[in-house]
């Protein structure tokens, strides 16, 4: 069998390393597969001890690939380092060591204005405008960095097969018209077997899922997945449980993500937040229960006991998290996302989805169109009214796409595309 590295972050607890397990699984059957694992507490330091031992690092898994027929690569830039500098020259090493090459690139950010509404935005943010012209230099210069990683791919591709794969229609235009590179595909991430997409909720597995969280049979359950990081917009689901019956309940499957973690921090910042805007919003009920009860009205459930946080969880209690729930809420903000795994996941397994109006999304919906319900970004009363009202039955349209966009078909186009150098 012919031999493929995926060179990506693995055995972590993140989406990038789950993704490469489900590769892994897939390319299994055709080739004999090897996951070379990122070392991140290295590759993230700006020591110059830690930066010589992280540059040997790659300068090893560089080493390795001649040994590889096939070699993939996983970009996401804070894998490779945190400063455009050593992640140019991190890919840059690996890149011009593999011979038959994709890079899978999560994002594409376009070079950026000097001056633009955003940089304007942060060079009036505070009264250091020293700091704030920082900033703005470390946003512009750092949106080079794709621009440069293709560079360095098309430059390779002259005497080698090299390519790129993308999770949106529109990140393959951008990488075709502004860096003028044609190697590029595109194909929606993806999770599930044929035999995991085909898989039905069970009543007694439904059963279990109540009890162990201590909840009612007669709850309708709300999940929210992944990092609790702000720009997944917890608060607006938060918001919009106080416009729902008291049977509804929100589930936080997740934790502060590990490159978040500080030292002397007692609390997450952002996890902080929503504690506050939880104690604001029970203090407001506690006045609202003052007045039922002298009015001798029925008190209704506290909602302290209808917000769950029940942390992070391996892939497998994950997926069987997802098809316990009753609804799925993604209140992501526009933060120039690519594809997002959880929101994949979330049609794979078919349950009710209600997707914010971001981009990314919008972009999703080129491939699973009319599969999933909308809401404007951060719009908490138009989210409650919708999660209520739920009728939509998707199903038909989402197993419509899946016949095209599955994972199967992704790991072919892979195979297709590293094997196109063989027949030429």
């Amino acid at each position: 069998m012919k031999k493929l590295a995926i060179i990506s972050s693995y055995n972590e607890s993140c989406g990038n390393a789950s993704y490469t397990e489900v590769l892994r699984q897939g390319f299994s059957e055709y080739y004999e597969v090897d996951v070379l694992p990122l070392q991140l507490d290295i590759l993230g330091s700006n020591a110059s001890n830690i930066k010589k031992i992280a540059d040997e690092h790659i300068e090893d898994l560089a080493k390795s690939l001649k040994n590889y027929d096939y070699v993939n690569i996983q970009f996401e830039a804070g894998l490779y380092g945190n400063n455009k500098k050593d992640i140019c020259r991190r890919m840059k090493k690996l890149i011009n060591a593999s011979n038959n090459l994709i890079v899978t690139m999560h994002r594409i950010d376009l070079p950026k204005l000097i001056f633009s509404l955003k940089t304007l935005k942060i060079l009036f943010s505070s009264k250091n405008i020293i700091n704030n012209m920082r900033l703005i230099k470390n946003e512009i210069y750092f949106k080079q960095l794709y621009r440069d990683v293709v560079k360095m791919i098309k430059k390779h591709s002259k005497k080698y097969n090299s390519n790129i794969i993308v999770h949106t229609k529109k990140d393959k235009k951008n990488i075709e018209r502004f860096f003028d590179f044609y190697n590029v595909y595109d194909f929606p991430l993806t999770f599930l077997n044929k035999k995991q997409r085909l898989r039905k909720r069970k009543e007694s597995e439904r059963e279990e899922f109540v009890k162990k969280y201590g909840l009612k049979k007669d709850d309708k359950l709300i999940g929210i997945f992944g990092y609790i990081s702000e720009y997944k917009g917890h608060e607006t689901i938060i918001k919009a449980l106080s416009y729902l019956p008291d049977n509804y309940k929100l589930l936080i499957f997740g934790s502060q993500h590990p490159m978040a973690i500080q030292e002397y921090t007692k609390c997450d910042p952002y996890i902080a937040r929503l504690l506050d805007m939880t104690d604001k919003l029970k203090e407001i009920e506690e006045e609202k229960e003052l007045n039922e009860k002298e009015k001798d009205q029925n008190v209704s459930a506290s909602i302290i006991d209808r917000i769950l946080f029940l942390g992070n969880l391996d892939d497998d209690a994950f997926l069987e998290a997802l098809y316990c729930c009753d609804f799925a809420v993604l209140p992501y903000m526009e933060v120039n996302q690519g594809g997002s795994g959880i929101a994949s996941l979330v049609l794979e397994t078919k349950i009710k989805s209600l997707y914010s109006n971001n981009k990314a999304f919008a972009e999703l919906n080129k491939y699973f169109p009319n599969t999933f319900s909308k809401f404007d970004i951060g719009n908490y009363i138009e989210l409650a009214r919708k999660i209520k009202n739920y009728k939509e039955d998707y199903s038909e349209s989402i197993d419509k796409s899946l016949e095209k966009y599955n994972l199967e078909n992704n790991i072919k186009l892979h195979m297709d595309i590293f094997e196109e150098a063989l027949i030429k």
